[in-house]
């Protein structure tokens, strides 16, 4: 048996949360960079959020922030930022 098939024994008989680790190892041995499985799924996430239109701008995202921590110096919660122009 070659090392490559012995390689290949040793890989089926793993665990999935092992497999990645093997993965991430593999690409980091090639000098290669690897996106984890979970990162992949946050991405394919955020995604489908721009798609379905489930994003708000940086503007609002400030001023939802500024409504928690109920800060007075801020435009009243609810209200929408004013853009310049």
């Amino acid at each position: 048996m070659t090392t490559r098939e012995e390689l290949h024994k040793l890989i089926d008989t793993l665990a999935d949360d092992q497999i990645a680790e093997v993965r991430q190892y593999l690409y980091e041995l090639r000098g290669e960079e690897s996106v984890s499985e979970e990162t992949l799924a946050a991405v394919r996430e955020g995604l489908d959020d721009i798609q379905h239109g489930r994003v708000m701008d940086a503007q609002d995202t400030g001023a939802r922030a500024a409504c928690e921590i109920r800060s007075p110096a801020i435009r009243p919660c609810g209200e929408r930022p004013r853009r310049a122009g």
